[in-house]
């Protein structure tokens, strides 16, 4: 390799060296907002939340958990299609996030979409089998949909992973939900 070869290289790598400290600069501040929204949303300020998640988007738009957050801040406004819209960016971005499957399966089933919200949320379980929330929520489609057997084998799954994760007040309601059925 010559001299002014050598050089033109150097230059290259210079100039690429630039491009990626400049995006990773983006992907660091995409991450802090991040990191503000959810500290906003844990405050109920979901507004600023959303504010935030708008700004980490623009700098780093192929972040799944930015599109993930703002969907969950949408839905706490009961913005039901935002949300949806949001989950569905975040799915496209990254098709194995149980997350984003089991949010949107939420607003499906908070319009009436019980066919939609049952896709998504055995697409939930399919990625992620210790989701006691996947659970819980298609028991409650089955239970919409007339699948008695569904909906109680589902609440049964539910209650088994809340006690696993120490979340006796929803293992409860779960199992609550499988004494009406039994009762009836």
């Amino acid at each position: 390799m010559s001299y002014p070869e050598a050089r033109e290289k150097l230059k290259l790598y210079r100039e690429n060296y630039q491009v990626i400290t400049k995006r990773f600069n983006f992907a660091k501040q995409a991450i802090n907002l991040n990191n503000q929204a959810k500290q906003k949303m844990e405050a109920g300020n979901y507004q600023g939340a959303i504010k935030d998640l708008n700004k980490a988007i623009s700098l780093n738009p192929g972040q799944s958990e930015s599109y993930l957050s703002r969907g969950v801040a949408y839905s706490q406004l009961g913005r039901r299609i935002g949300a949806i819209a949001n989950f569905d960016r975040a799915i496209e971005i990254n098709p194995e996030n149980a997350q984003a499957y089991y949010y949107r399966g939420d607003e499906y089933l908070q319009i009436g979409e019980q066919k939609k919200a049952l896709q998504d949320l055995n697409k939930s379980i399919k990625i992620d089998a210790n989701n006691p929330r996947s659970y819980f929520n298609r028991g409650i489609v089955y239970y919409l949909i007339g699948n008695q057997s569904e909906a109680m084998e589902n609440f049964q799954q539910a209650a088994f992973f809340f006690g696993l994760d120490g979340d006796s007040d929803n293992q409860k309601i779960a199992v609550d939900m499988l004494d009406k059925f039994q009762q009836n």
